[in-house]
């Protein structure tokens, strides 16, 4: 059955790149081909369900607090790759999880692959059982924690970002870019004739994503805390490569364009502090401001962001010299009432003449920031890269893109002298 099911996403594969490049005319007889494929696939998956577990709640929860079968488990990567790695094939919620995204998205997906019940990614280095992290953490007593690593604050998307899902082939978001204008005229004369114009914003599916390497003996033998600490590394490293893409990703190869890149020095939405950079004001937050406001985009998930070094100097810098009320009010880390975040993620690097280590600030409507996302994050186990060490190699991939409803909804100053 295994061998069937896989000859068949071959073919279903081959036939969904006939999708994206099909003319109207051929477009119908590829969607009829490709849906029977697709039909015979989730006949056999259904088949294979019969012998999984009753399903207690949706199959995709969002945090691990419904990832179990009666008490039995929660979602376990290193289970599901253990059970992949003795040729069994996946049961429970691990592989309810992957046949609901397959059945959603139309993804086909290998033997050797599963996907996860949320973004997950890989930072790549290698774990053993008897050096670094993972070897200490197979044992017979279970710590209940593990001393996590330092890492940058992911803010992008708890500012409001609009995350779109589950999304397939290219996506054409349509966009008002001009309105209807209204005009006076005398008794008996025409108005003129105006016309909203209308545009897209294009999202295409980019890959992102890491590997970790691990032993066998890890896999089979970790305890919790190590399933936590590669679930962690997962979630983090890909959540972390979107984050800084929608701050100030390059725009070049395949990775998006970010906020400090779309708004370059001289833009018009950009506030200019000095010829070399300059110290932060209250003038100039409130200009910052201002530059979202004359653009009418003074609405939505409204809020600053910046990196820590700012706002500590904000923390102690007045409004109004000699006077002891702060730019940033530490109460409410707000500034005219408007949430601040702060990451490093946000660039601290910046050049302007003969400055040099100048760090950014953004403030707009977050929520006009677009995170597309096609169908889950799929993890391979490869069991081959490393064969002759007993290193096994996992990888993930998500399909991602960025995007901006309106450019215009953000302000930067990215001269700022700390």
């Amino acid at each position: 059955m295994t061998e069937t099911r896989n000859a068949l996403i071959v073919k279903a594969r081959k036939i969904r790149e006939e999708l994206f490049n099909a003319s109207d005319a051929s477009l119908p007889d590829v969607e009829r081909r490709f849906n029977a494929v697709l039909a015979d696939i989730q006949r056999i998956d259904h088949e294979r369900s019969m012998t999984l577990e009753p399903r207690v709640s949706d199959p995709l929860p969002m945090d691990d607090t419904g990832n179990t079968r009666d008490g039995r488990h929660r979602f376990s990567i290193l289970r599901a790759a253990n059970r992949i790695l003795s040729g069994r094939q996946l049961d429970g919620i691990e592989a309810e999880t992957t046949q609901e995204y397959a059945l959603r998205t139309g993804q086909l997906f290998d033997g050797n692959q599963f996907v996860v019940p949320h973004s997950l990614s890989l930072n790549t280095r290698a774990m053993t059982t008897d050096s670094g992290s993972a070897g200490k953490s197979v044992q017979t007593t279970v710590s209940p924690s593990l001393v996590d690593h330092l890492r940058n604050a992911l803010v992008v998307r708890s500012l409001g970002a609009t995350v779109l899902e589950d999304l397939y082939g290219n996506l054409a978001i349509p966009k008002q870019t001009a309105i209807a204008a209204g005009g006076w005229k005398a008794e008996g004369v025409a108005f003129d004739e105006s016309n909203p114009v209308i545009d897209q914003i294009p999202m295409t599916p980019k890959r992102v994503g890491s590997f970790i390497e691990v032993t066998r003996q890890v896999i089979r033998q970790s305890s919790l805390s190590v399933e936590d600490m590669v679930r962690n590394d997962l979630v983090y490293a890909v959540a972390k490569s979107i984050d800084s893409a929608a701050i100030a990703g390059s725009g070049t190869g395949a990775e998006p364009s970010g906020l400090t890149t779309l708004l370059p020095v001289g833009n018009a939405q950009v506030v200019s502090l000095g010829t070399n950079g300059a110290a932060l004001a209250w003038a100039n937050v409130v200009d910052l401001m201002a530059k979202v406001d004359v653009q009418n985009a003074l609405m939505g998930n409204l809020g600053y962001l910046t990196t820590p070094g700012v706002a500590s100097k904000l923390l102690q810098t007045p409004k109004v010299a000699g006077q002891p009320v702060f730019i940033l009010d530490d109460l409410t880390s707000t500034i005219l009432g408007y949430p601040v975040a702060r990451s490093n993620q946000v660039p601290s690097n910046l050049t302007k003449g003969t400055g040099t280590n100048l760090h950014a600030m953004i403030f707009g409507d977050w929520s006009s920031v677009y995170i597309g996302m096609w169908g889950g994050s799929i993890i391979t186990v490869n069991p081959y890269s490393k064969d002759t060490s007993g290193i096994v190699r996992l990888t993930i991939e998500n399909l991602v893109d960025i995007a901006f409803r309106h450019i215009e909804s953000f302000g930067l100053i990215r001269d700022i002298v700390v």
